[in-house]
């Protein structure tokens, strides 16, 4: 499934149960985020949503258009301290779920209930060159390529706790051609 990803204007989404906007409006270091739409079986509107944001954020639908992710999308000095992180809405309440740091999720994810999951990559700062794979640590620069780690996770949404990690088929990245 493709995904969404979007800075400043007007998104529609569509869910069994809703139909609405998420807007991102505004400029410089002052923008907000409103939610607007209706109930599908109603046919009422839901109340408008709207949450500020001191940096320029960058959005991501889940699959299901459930919930929107947003981060900033600048670098990380440009921005306050502690807002450098996902930030996790429900488009039916527009209400904000959980603010976990942008190193613990990558696109793509998805939210079932209170549980967001994901798949990371390992890091490689301190691994040597021409490192070889032994249970979760990660290969790099072999003559034939690269192989990248990687894990899926399970993150909770109320407490921002990584609840369990499991290693998944490696990402390989072939090497260029000369």
């Amino acid at each position: 499934m493709a995904v969404r990803s979007f800075e400043t204007g007007k998104f529609g989404f569509y869910t069994d149960e809703l139909e609405g906007d998420l807007t991102i409006s505004g400029e410089d270091k002052s923008y907000a985020l409103t939610f607007t739409g209706i109930n599908r079986g109603s046919r009422k509107a839901i109340e408008p949503a709207r949450t500020e944001l001191a940096f320029r954020p960058q959005a991501q639908f889940t699959g299901y258009q459930q919930y929107v992710l947003v981060r900033p999308a600048t670098p990380q000095d440009t921005v306050p301290e502690g807002d450098y992180a996902w930030r996790i809405f429900s488009v039916k309440s527009g209400q904000l779920l959980a603010k976990i740091p942008i190193e613990q999720i990558t696109s793509p994810f998805s939210v079932i209930r209170t549980q967001l999951f994901c798949i990371v990559n390992e890091e490689q700062e301190n691994t040597p060159e021409n490192a070889t794979a032994a249970g979760n640590e990660v290969r790099i620069f072999q003559p034939d390529g690269m192989t990248i780690s990687r894990f899926l996770q399970a993150i909770d949404l109320e407490t921002g706790a990584i609840l369990w990690r499991h290693p998944i088929e490696p990402e390989r990245i072939l090497p260029m051609p000369m």
